[in-house]
């Protein structure tokens, strides 16, 4: 471990203070920074731990932010309606290229049959 200088080392040594050179009595801004970022940590790590423990019991985790996944099943929604509009425009166009090609296929018959 590194200390910020010898007096804190012998703070440390003899936990009268931390190892940035102030007594536990002194307030210390660099060790407040410290115990904050591991609490974060922490509480991330928790967080996926209990949403995998969700998941693993079945249930869906909340969505950090709801409101956008409302908006997703608007636009999902319009998108399903569009696909079946293409769908149904997809089946119009080969029921008239299938038609298209009957009457073609009895015109070269019937012309096959004049010919002969």
């Amino acid at each position: 471990m590194e200390y910020a200088s010898d007096e804190a080392r012998r703070l440390v040594q003899t936990m009268r203070g931390c190892h940035h050179g102030r007594t536990w009595a002194v307030y210390c801004r660099d060790c407040e920074i410290v115990g904050l970022r591991q609490t974060y940590a922490d509480s991330i790590r928790r967080a996926r731990n209990a949403e995998r423990r969700l998941l693993a019991m079945g249930e869906v985790g909340n969505p950090p932010d709801v409101r956008a996944d409302v908006r997703a099943a608007d636009e999902i929604e319009r998108l399903r309606a569009e696909l079946a509009e293409l769908r149904r425009f997809r089946k119009a166009i080969m029921d008239y290229d299938s038609n298209l090609y009957d009457a073609l296929a009895d015109s070269d018959a019937a012309h096959k049959g004049e010919g002969e």
